[in-house]
Parts: C-alpha cells; sequence; structure tokens
C-alpha cells in the first residue's frame, strides 16, 4: 500500500528529518503514485543530507528525464556515475538522455559501459543499437539489436529497430519478416 508507506516515511522523518534513506524512499514512492514535484523535493533532501547518495541522483535523473529535462537528468546521472562508476543503470539513463539530447556519439559511450558492466542489460544493447544506427554504423547497430534478442527473443521494441534498420537499408522482405 503506497499510502500506507508514504504515511510511514513521513512519520519516521517528523523522528529523524535527517535521514537521507526514509527522504529517498519517500521519493521513491512518490515517483511511482506519479507524484513528480513530491519525488524531486524528497530526493533532493536525500541528496542534500547525504551528497554521495548515489542512487538518489540516478532517481533524481530519472524524474527529470521523465519532466523532459534532458539537460538536467544528463548532469544529474553523471554526478551518479562520479560516486559510483559501476552502476550499469546510471550509465545507460544517461546513454538514454544523451540520445533524447542527439548526442548519439556520447550515448554509444555511456551504452559501452553500462554493457561492460552488464552484459545483460537489454535497454544498454538496444539504445546502443539506436545510437550507432543514428550514426550510420548500420552493422554495429544490427550487432547491437542482435545481442538485444538474445537477452530477450520476444522484445517487440528491438525487432521492430531490426525491422527499420533493415528497411532504411533496402532490405524490405527482411523487414517485413521483422515486423511481423
Amino acid at each position: 500500500d503506497s499510502a500506507g508507506a508514504v504515511a510511514v516515511f513521513k512519520k519516521s522523518l517528523t523522528v529523524d528529518p535527517g535521514c537521507a534513506i526514509a527522504h529517498f524512499n519517500l521519493g521513491a514512492v512518490l515517483h511511482s503514485q506519479g507524484d513528480s514535484p513530491g519525488a524531486i523535493t524528497a530526493y533532493k533532501r536525500a541528496m542534500a543530507i547525504d551528497p554521495k547518495f548515489g542512487e538518489a541522483h540516478w532517481r533524481f535523473g530519472n524524474v527529470l528525464f521523465e519532466q523532459g529535462d534532458s539537460e538536467g537528468a544528463v548532469a544529474t546521472y553523471k554526478k551518479a556515475i562520479a560516486i559510483d562508476p559501476n552502476v550499469a543503470d546510471s550509465h545507460c539513463d544517461c546513454g538514454d538522455a544523451l540520445l533524447e539530447q542527439g548526442n548519439s556519439a556520447d550515448a554509444v559511450v555511456a551504452y559501452k559501459r553500462a554493457i561492460a558492466i552488464d552484459p545483460s542489460c537489454l535497454q544498454a544493447h538496444g539504445g546502443l543499437g539506436d545510437a550507432l544506427h543514428r550514426l550510420g554504423d548500420s552493422a554495429g547497430a544490427l550487432a547491437a539489436f542482435d545481442a538485444a534478442i538474445s537477452i530477450d527473443p520476444n522484445n517487440a521494441m528491438v525487432h521492430c529497430n531490426i525491422g527499420a534498420l533493415l528497411d532504411s537499408q533496402g532490405d524490405s522482405a527482411g523487414a517485413v519478416a521483422k515486423f511481423n
């Protein structure tokens, strides 16, 4: 019960307003409820209390990205990465925000770092394929999409991306096969 969780975290913060993890958990619950302003406030408090709380930076970046602030999200993801460079999700989500900005080259770097940390990260392989395709590296994009398919053979989005790539190369029969 998320309403109950909010009440518990708010109560715990009346006892210890300096508890970064309680602010973080409150932010996570508020975010899951669609309360982005509340989540932002809670994450900012958690980061102010513990500036080295990497997961709070990462989650804050996610809220910013969802609100369309890819520039703020990238800056926040980079803070999370500086705190703990071994979290694949931070690199991967940074790649998504960079790609949203049209910065495909830096997105490739972010996705490759995510894959180096977690080779099974479907989102990173798919994002890498998208970024490489945007950079005109069709062979690299297809290899990244194939890696994503090996992780999740039933992922419709990846099959769709492969179909679009094949279609852009003039392989309409291959594209139709992927779209079906």
